[in-house]
């Protein structure tokens, strides 16, 4: 069952692809807001440049809010405090996050993109650990 709270936040995934989401962490702002937009890549694509966070995902009871694509977006403390210290203070970083670029209220896609972590995470320029 696809949440509908969600959904119309996320873009739709053609499953039959090998499209994943990516976010793009926009720089400080003055109130301190993190904000991100989704966009839609193909993982076969040449110049297709990410960074990949793995993280430990922390407290489900214990949530912040981000901006993704101009709404409201509930990310566990541990991802907020990891988008903190992750965004520069002048340009756009490019991440993957499972938490963020997967719609975890949608299984089929959830099931899917789990099928293509391997590629997800062997692409990236580069994987950031946080460890909190």
């Amino acid at each position: 069952m696809v949440d509908s709270s969600r959904s119309h936040i996320y873009p739709p995934l053609d499953k039959s692809s090998s499209k994943i989401r990516l976010i793009h962490l926009q720089p400080r702002s003055r109130n301190n807001n993190i904000i991100c937009q989704l966009c839609i890549v193909d993982l076969d694509a040449d110049d297709l440049k990410y960074e990949a966070l793995s993280y430990e995902w922390g407290e489900t009871n214990i949530s912040r809010s981000i901006l993704l694509n101009g709404k409201e977006f509930s990310v566990r403390e541990n991802l907020w405090s990891a988008l903190t210290y992750l965004r520069h203070d002048e340009v756009e970083r490019v991440l993957w996050i499972d938490a963020i670029c997967i719609d975890q209220s949608d299984k089929g896609e959830r099931n899917h993109q789990v099928g293509l972590m391997a590629q997800v995470y062997s692409r990236a320029s580069r994987v950031v650990v946080w460890l909190g």
